[in-house]
C-alpha cells in the first residue's frame, strides 16, 4: 500500500446527505454557497489525475452504490418499531456502499496509478463526498482546457 501525499476531497452535490456525487465536473450542480469556490477547486484539483471519462464512470458507480444501501430508500427506514435497527443499518451504510466502490474497474484502474478512492456519507453539517488518495507517484494527466 502506497502512503497518499495528498487527499482530494470532493463533495457531494445538493444540501443534503441524500444526494450524489457529481458525475459532470463542468456542471456539478453545487448549491450557491460559501463553500461552492472550494468545492470547484476540488473538482479542478481531481482532474489533475481522473479524466473526465474516469470521472463520469467512478460518480456514477458511486451513485448506483448510494441508491442500493441509502436507509431513506428502504421502506422500512421509517417504520417506528425498527428505529434501532435502523440506526445500526445507517452506521454499516458507508461500509457497504465503499464495498461495491472497492469493486468499481475504474477504481482498479486508478489504484494502478496510485489513486485510491473513498466516500464519506455525509451528515447534517458535512455535505459527504469523494475522498481521493493520490501517492506521490501519481502520474499527472495532460489535459486539454475546455
Amino acid at each position: 500500500s502506497q502512503q497518499a501525499c495528498m487527499t482530494i476531497y470532493v463533495h457531494n452535490a445538493g444540501k443534503h446527505n441524500a444526494t450524489r456525487v457529481p458525475v459532470d465536473r463542468h456542471k456539478p450542480g453545487y448549491w450557491t454557497s460559501f463553500f461552492a469556490e472550494e468545492r470547484r477547486q476540488a473538482l479542478a484539483s481531481s482532474a489533475q489525475f481522473v479524466s473526465d471519462e474516469e470521472w463520469r464512470e467512478l460518480a456514477e458507480g458511486i451513485n448506483a452504490a448510494i441508491k442500493a444501501y441509502h436507509p431513506f430508500n428502504k421502506p422500512y427506514f421509517f417504520a417506528p418499531c425498527c428505529w434501532p435497527c435502523c440506526c445500526v443499518y445507517s452506521c454499516q451504510y458507508p461500509g457497504w456502499v465503499n464495498g461495491d466502490i472497492a469493486k468499481l474497474p475504474v477504481v482498479h484502474r486508478l489504484a494502478s496509478r496510485g489513486i485510491g478512492v473513498s466516500w464519506i456519507n455525509g451528515t447534517k453539517f458535512e455535505p459527504g463526498g469523494v475522498v481521493l488518495h493520490v501517492a506521490a507517484n501519481a502520474p499527472v494527466l495532460q489535459v486539454m482546457q475546455r
